[in-house]
């Protein structure tokens, strides 16, 4: 069959309250924490995954390698339409 046509210019049906009228963001951590959290997040690259670690597994993936990957899994296996690239409707409240 031919690729379904995807209007922008229709309003989108899943739109809710939330989307519509959004609360403010909230205040932002302080710079020491974001600091922090980057240097943590920095050596997930070099930390071998533990289970690997402990069954003396040959060249144990980094815990960042297995985050890309899940990742990669997690976007593939996304409620999208591949048709539209639009996402799914999420269910409406009862």
């Amino acid at each position: 069959p031919p690729p379904r046509q995807h209007s922008t210019s229709a309003p989108r049906p899943y739109a809710t309250r939330a989307m519509e009228s959004p609360d403010p963001p909230p205040a932002a951590p302080p710079s020491s924490s974001l600091l922090d959290f980057f240097l943590i997040v920095g050596k997930l690259k070099t930390t071998k995954r533990t289970g690997w670690v402990n069954r003396n597994i040959a060249l144990p993936e980094s815990i960042a390698d297995h985050m890309y990957r899940m990742s990669i899994i997690c976007f593939f296996l996304s409620d999208t339409d591949p048709a539209t690239s639009s996402p799914t409707p999420p269910p409406r409240p009862a």
